[in-house]
């Protein structure tokens, strides 16, 4: 069975398992909803194992919910397969990267 877990740490939310269909509605709406009221906030995705298409629309839908909030919200440690999909889908010049990343 697939698994998502959300972990937030003052500005930096960290996702871990596989950010895939089956997972994207197991996330905290609430919870990031609150998180994505600060000013800056960073997604870390270094413990991201896999990522779908379901995955990439979710993040570009927390890109939209940041952005209404008036959030500056970046994306840390895109799994490869992210960076892939996200390209195949000219996606890829709409996700804020973290400059460490």
């Amino acid at each position: 069975m697939n698994r998502i877990s959300l972990t937030i740490t003052n500005e930096i939310a960290t996702l871990s398992g596989d950010l895939v269909r089956q997972t994207v509605d197991e996330i905290s709406t609430q919870q990031l909803k609150n998180f994505l009221k600060q000013k800056s906030a960073i997604i870390n995705l270094a413990a991201v194992d896999r990522v779908d298409t379901a995955g990439l629309a979710w993040l570009l839908s927390q890109i939209q919910l940041a952005q209404a909030n008036a959030c500056q919200l970046c994306f840390r440690h895109l799994p490869s397969s992210l960076i892939k999909l996200s390209a195949l889908s000219s996606v890829d010049k709409f996700l804020p990267v973290h400059p460490s990343s």
